[in-house]
């Protein structure tokens, strides 16, 4: 026989027992619930749990959880914060709350909850990997790759973690690092259509166009929907000059979240050279970059040919100059409301309705002119000079993806500029930093205040005797004229301009000027002050 209080521990033991199998089976069957998206009923399991044991830390990470899948994320943050108050060894609740602070750009608040769930538990592959992704949006790609690194040898079969460590290498210019974490990622994941698209790109840059073209089409077949790889495929094939399959993949770029432009829903059928325009007005309109818009607008005068009437929508800064080629009336800035009009066409879907090729890229000596009077009064501004006069771009649109590496640092190529010329600065906008360069120099004068639009620039190059300048719109300006430049292009460029070879299709009076993959800029411009100083 057991004594009073000994029957009294028994049963409250078996209380406790009970109690225990209980909150075991509520958190299993809310779990199942959860998953199945049952939140309702899963969360009535979670709140049982909290009304027999106040303050389950488990309990409130499965209502946080809840409240991430029903999108309510304040609610989320607070309930792992309240978890942290409780039980702050509780590791979980410092990874969930350090995902949401990623998932809201909260970068450094992440970064400090990932560092803590690492402090409890420094083996924790999935807040590794978390903290990485971190830095790599933060663009530390040092300490993206010391993460993925850890990762790897954390979980070294897991596919997404070579795929991870290969974007850290990419950033940091280790391309054939990255090829073999994307080969390592395809290895233990063969469907992992991403990996094929992002070593297609490596070997892209690798210059092993075959290689590329393959990986991009086995993601393709993987995911047939997948935009980007349609895309890749397509620029890959225009930098090697195989035109007819790009422009047939081009029209993909819409689909593409990466794509800078949105498409358009102007509730008229899209025109791409098969129907007929006699009697019909379609309007043309811009897409990407201002560059993008000067290079393709010379089909517009392949409409001369055709019965029809044309009407562009451009961006304000190109307006006047596009008055080379439409009257003004037939000209809307973008965004404006719109005449009527039967058919559409982007810009940049013009080569594939017109069927370009390489050999039949139309006027690429000149279309677009500048106007003479503006002519003579940038001749009356700049007075009189005994020295070539030369045009200096060194930045191009700062939001651009690639603007790293097309753009160069002033400070890095300004005790470059010989004497031998005066230097002019395209620019319309520089730093203060640069400002401070320019007034030092002797040889370059800033005039971008004076500038303009492009029908103002187009008079002012009309003066200099070339350009020299980065992948910008400027270039595409003074192509389109006729008028000598000198184009910087680095190692891997924009796939317009091929791979290789000093000359392009497009322009006929455009020079490319590629710089070797670890050379510095003012090598190259070097080389094309040599090259001016002969002509």
């Amino acid at each position: 026989m057991h004594s009073s209080h000994e029957q009294s521990k028994l049963d409250e033991k078996s209380a406790d027992l009970a109690t225990g199998k209980l909150r075991i089976d509520l958190l299993s069957r809310a779990a199942r619930l959860r998953d199945h998206g049952e939140y309702a009923q899963a969360q009535s399991c979670y709140k049982q749990i909290l009304s027999i044991t106040p303050g389950d830390v488990d309990a409130l990470l499965g209502l946080g959880l809840l409240a991430q899948k029903l999108k309510k994320e304040d609610l989320a943050t607070a309930i792992f914060s309240k978890i942290i108050d409780l039980d702050e060894t509780y590791y979980q609740a410092f990874f969930q709350r350090g995902r949401l602070f990623s998932q809201n750009k909260k970068y450094d608040l992440a970064i400090r909850d990932f560092d803590a769930t690492l402090a409890i538990q420094p083996n924790f592959f999935e807040a590794v990997n978390s903290r990485g992704i971190v830095h790599t949006k933060r663009a530390d790609f040092n300490a993206a790759l010391s993460d993925f690194c850890t990762a790897v040898l954390l979980r070294p079969q897991s596919a997404d973690a070579y795929y991870n460590r290969a974007l850290a290498y990419m950033n940091l210019g280790k391309v054939d690092l990255a090829v073999d974490d994307y080969t390592a990622a395809i290895a233990y994941n063969p469907s992992h259509f991403q990996a094929f698209n992002n070593r297609g790109m490596a070997f892209r840059e690798l210059r092993l166009f075959d290689e590329a073209i393959d990986d991009f089409g086995s993601s393709i077949a993987l995911q047939p929907d997948f935009a980007d790889g349609y895309w890749n495929k397509a620029l890959t094939h225009l930098m090697v000059g195989d035109y007819e399959t790009a422009w047939q993949l081009y029209e993909h770029r819409w689909d593409s979240p990466n794509f800078p432009s949105r498409k358009r829903d102007l509730g008229k059928p899209l025109w791409l050279g098969a129907q007929s325009l006699n009697g019909k007005t379609i309007l043309l309109h811009s897409e990407q970059g201002l560059g993008d818009s000067l290079q393709f607008c010379r089909y517009i005068k392949n409409f001369e040919e055709l019965p029809c009437t044309v009407l562009l929508e451009i961006e304000r800064p190109l307006m006047r100059i596009m008055e080379c080629l439409l009257p003004a009336a037939q000209i809307f800035e973008k965004g404006s409301d719109l005449p009527a009009f039967d058919f559409h066409c982007p810009l940049l879907s013009l080569p594939l309705a017109f069927n370009t090729t390489v050999e039949t890229i139309p006027f690429s000596s000149s279309y677009l002119a500048a106007n003479q009077d503006r002519i003579r009064w940038w001749q009356g501004y700049l007075g009189e000079t005994k020295k070539p006069r030369i045009g200096l771009v060194w930045q191009g649109n700062p939001d651009h993806p690639k603007d790293q590496k097309r753009s160069i640092k002033l400070a890095s190529i300004v005790n470059d500029l010989t004497t031998d010329f005066d230097w002019y600065s395209l620019q319309l906008q520089i730093s203060d930093e640069e400002k401070c360069l320019v007034d030092q120099s002797t040889q370059l004068t800033h005039i971008g205040p004076l500038i303009g639009d492009f029908f103002e620039t187009a008079a002012l190059c009309n003066v200099l005797d070339a350009t020299v300048c980065v992948d910008t719109s400027i270039a595409h300006l003074c192509g389109a004229i006729g008028l000598p430049v000198h184009l910087l292009l680095n190692h891997t460029a924009d796939s317009r301009w091929h791979y290789s070879g000093e000359h392009t299709p497009w322009y006929s009076s455009v020079t490319l000027h590629r710089k070797a993959e670890d050379a510095p800029w003012n090598s190259l411009l070097r080389k094309i002050t040599d090259q001016l100083k002969k002509t």
